[in-house]
């Protein structure tokens, strides 16, 4: 037979010789077979006799067995798949029993004995003999839950600080699970959740019982340094104001400001200041995480512009020209100019060739403050007139008055610049001042300088008397006079 347990494959065949043809058969065996065949070929397993008769009855008998291989038999071992995804799995098999060689056909078509490095499934295997006796079994390769690590992180909230976290979760695998988390500045840690962290790339390794690994690479983030640039706008001129400005990067945004004075109060929380004093701000800055950034700005008056006179020159007459002016200046921005009375400016602090009068002087910087000076320029005349006078004889008139004029005394006067005025202490004589009198004659120059000449004056009568007459009566009195 062929395959065990096999109904009716077995064949017995036979050679008859000798006697005289035709010849006659008759079968018997296991299981009440019989047959009248020379050969039988669906004989099961089991013992059979033949009796054969020839045409002249003579009978001849033979005996012979059917036998049949073992039965087929498949064992095998089954290794599961450790690690999910990694094709591990193996069914190694071992056949007993019938004939070899073996055929093998799988059900993924794989036509080998054993099945190594498969990945999870169910598996069904035929197995054939030489004889074409075949046994089916069906096998189950498993395999864990993948194993994922996931995490949930926080970044760091101000460049340069160690308050990121990262907490790992693991999944799947076959448990218990390891964890070790690596990072920057030789960080290593097996605790699930991490604090204090610092910005950085951390690698996240999950490890199951069977040495499956899974990990994740995590950045924690930081938000670049903030930065800031700023600007003191000074005050152009003294007793203005200033003003304060910041650009801002980095950090998170929004952001918010904060300026205090040297006095540590709150002077402004914008972030330019349009109208600032002179003295020392601190600034702050803070976004959205209120990480924060600090610094000083001062705001400087400038001295304050000032006009001085350095020199006067007067003229020393009233309508000369000669007057001067010489200016000096402190404080303010050099270089500066100067201005007289409104007109052009010059860089020159003098101003030349002044008369007397009123003058307003500007002096102006490079900023454009200006300070003003205003004056009279006066004539400085001290030179007293000079008086030469005459002793004149003056005559009484037909009324008897005599009257003096300055020509008749002036034999001479004179002043350096001019005479603004004379005075004759007495201009009018009378018949009782006949004679010897003594006259002043006061000059006043422009400048109020005065010269106070004295002389005689001769007070003369030339003209003779006159007499009228009449004829009168007169009379005796009692007395006869």
């Amino acid at each position: 037979m062929d395959c065990k347990n096999c109904k009716g494959n077995g064949k017995i065949l036979t050679e008859t010789n000798g006697g005289r043809k035709p010849y006659n058969y008759s079968w018997t065996g296991s299981s009440s077979y019989t047959a009248s065949t020379a050969d039988i070929t669906n004989a099961s397993y089991g013992s059979y006799q033949i009796q054969v008769t020839d045409s002249s009855g003579c009978i001849a008998t033979a005996s012979a067995s059917v036998n049949e291989p073992g039965a087929l038999s498949v064992s095998s071992t089954v290794t599961n798949i450790t690690c999910y995804g990694v094709l591990t799995g193996k069914i190694i098999q071992t056949v007993s029993g019938g004939v070899k060689p073996f055929q093998y056909l799988w059900s993924s078509g794989n036509t080998s004995k054993d099945l190594v490095n498969v990945n999870s499934g169910n598996y069904t295997v035929t197995v054939t003999d030489s004889n074409g006796c075949y046994i089916n079994k069906s096998y189950s390769i498993t395999s864990p839950a993948k194993l994922v690590v996931t995490y949930s992180s926080t970044n760091v909230k101000c460049n340069g600080q160690t308050n990121g976290s990262l907490t790992a979760f693991g999944a799947g695998g076959a448990y218990p699970w390891t964890f070790l988390t690596t990072g920057p500045n030789s960080f290593s840690s097996s605790i699930v959740a991490n604090k204090n962290l610092a910005a950085g790339t951390y690698k996240v390794l999950l490890k199951d019982a069977n040495n499956c690994k899974d990990s994740q690479s995590v950045v924690i983030t930081q938000p670049t340094a903030i930065s800031v640039s700023k600007k003191a706008i000074q005050p152009s001129c003294n007793g203005l104001k200033g003003s304060l400005s910041l650009s801002v990067g980095g950090g998170t945004s929004p952001y918010t400001f904060e300026w205090t004075d040297n006095n540590g109060s709150l002077y402004a929380a914008t972030q330019n200041v349009v109208s600032a004093d002179a003295g020392k701000y601190t600034y702050s800055v803070y976004d959205a995480n209120q990480c924060n950034v600090s610094d000083t700005i001062l705001i400087y008056q400038p001295a304050k512009l000032d006009l001085a006179i350095k020199s006067l020159k007067y003229p020393v007459c009233y309508s000369e020209t000669t007057g001067n002016i010489k200016l000096k200046t402190i404080g303010g921005l050099k270089n500066y100019s100067y201005q007289l009375n409104g007109q052009t400016y010059q860089s020159d602090s003098a101003f030349y060739n002044l008369g007397k009068g009123l003058y307003s002087i500007s002096v102006r910087d490079k900023n454009y403050c200006s300070d003003t000076v205003n004056l009279y320029l006066k004539f400085s005349d001290t030179v007293k007139p000079k008086i030469l006078l005459k002793k004149p004889n003056i005559y009484l008139n037909s009324l008897g008055i005599a009257s003096l004029q300055l020509t008749q005394l002036d034999s001479g006067i004179s002043d350096n610049c001019e005479v603004n005025s004379i005075v004759i202490s007495k201009t009018s004589f009378s018949c009782n001042e006949l004679g010897k009198n003594t006259v002043q004659l006061t000059v006043t120059d422009l400048s109020g300088n005065q010269t106070i000449g004295s002389t005689f004056v001769y007070v003369v009568d030339s003209i003779k008397p006159s007499i009228v007459s009449k004829a009168a009566n007169i009379y005796l009195n009692a007395s006869g006079t």
